[in-house]
């Protein structure tokens, strides 16, 4: 996930694709799906579980928030997380890429 290359790959499916981060979601669903009844009813769930039965409409700004991160995932071919690993590197794209995923947070949440 560290890599570019390997997530426009992925990214990619009518040229080249690479197939291999399957595994990082497979992995994650995986979790996701053991995980999922055991956090069920904690604070850290009660959002997505009030959206889900209806108490709660979706958030222009939640809406606005993932077209952003998608639209940089997408074009930039780096996740957040990684991103930030990335920071080490002290490579001039990725301190631009983190400096604007901060600068589209902060936005989102104090604009929109």
């Amino acid at each position: 996930m560290t890599r570019p290359p390997k997530i426009l790959g992925f990214l990619n499916i009518l040229g080249d694709w690479d197939p291999t981060l399957l595994v990082v979601f497979a992995t994650a669903t995986g979790v996701y799906l053991i995980c999922y009844k055991w956090v069920l009813g904690s604070e850290v769930t009660q959002p997505l579980e009030d959206y889900l039965k209806g108490k709660e409409k979706l958030k222009p700004r939640v809406i606005f928030g993932s077209i952003i991160f998608g639209l940089g995932w997408g074009t930039a071919g780096l996740c957040p997380g990684p991103a930030v690993t990335d920071l080490v590197t002290a490579q001039f794209p990725i301190i631009l890429f983190v400096a604007g995923m901060l600068l589209g947070m902060y936005s989102v949440k104090k604009f929109i």
